[in-house]
């Protein structure tokens, strides 16, 4: 009896001394997409039926406490930039891998594209860049540059893959600013059409 007690207790003990050693995982318990440039609400609607091309997204939060979050977006003509903010809440140090399509409904061909990183300490996790039609310029903890080999064609996607991790313990958000480079072509058709139209309506209005 005494040893069996004995050989109890020596157990429970390597147990909770094992349990102790095990490092607890730590990750994101919340997060949410916003797009401020169509929903100042926060309120999101499905992708391309939305109000302005409002972007779609899922996530999923995995096991090992990092993220994953597909969006979609469409980027109209009129629009300078296009802005995403996502926010929420961690308990660790976690990853989130985002996977973006992002339609070019602008009016002309992209030949570049670049997005930002702000807010907080969050930073782009160098090496992780890709896109299925861009090459990586140049990458920075707060800048990805993408540029030819592959325009992107008015009416055409692109899907742009990025990691960033989120060093934060508790509420957490960042904003990513992304800006299209029109063809040179493209864009001066674009300022000969505008110019085009600022003359027309002069015209008529000194007829009035």
């Amino acid at each position: 009896m005494y040893r069996a007690t004995t050989w109890i207790i020596l157990l429970g003990t390597l147990c909770l001394a094992v349990s102790l050693d095990r490092p607890v995982q730590g990750g994101f318990v919340s997060v949410d997409v916003l797009s401020p440039d169509f929903s100042p609400d926060g309120e999101l609607t499905s992708f391309p039926v939305g109000p302005g091309g409002a972007p779609s997204w899922v996530l999923d939060i995995l096991p090992n406490g990092n993220a994953s979050a597909t969006i979609s977006e469409s980027f109209l003509a009129g629009l300078d930039d296009l802005t995403l903010v996502v926010e929420g809440e961690t308990d660790g140090d976690p990853i989130i891998t985002v996977s973006k399509d992002v339609e070019n409904n602008s009016g002309f061909t992209w030949t570049a594209y670049s997005i930002v990183l702000s807010g907080g300490s969050n930073e782009f996790v160098l090496g992780t860049a890709t896109s299925d039609k861009m090459a990586l310029g140049s990458e920075s903890a707060l800048l990805l540059e993408f540029t030819t080999p592959a325009a992107v064609p008015d009416g055409e996607l692109v899907n742009f893959t990025f990691d960033i991790n989120v060093p934060t313990m508790g509420s957490f958000n960042f904003t990513l600013d992304q800006t299209p480079t029109p063809e040179p072509g493209s864009a001066l058709l674009l300022c000969w059409t505008a110019a085009g139209l600022g003359a027309l309506r002069i015209r008529r209005s000194r007829r009035v």
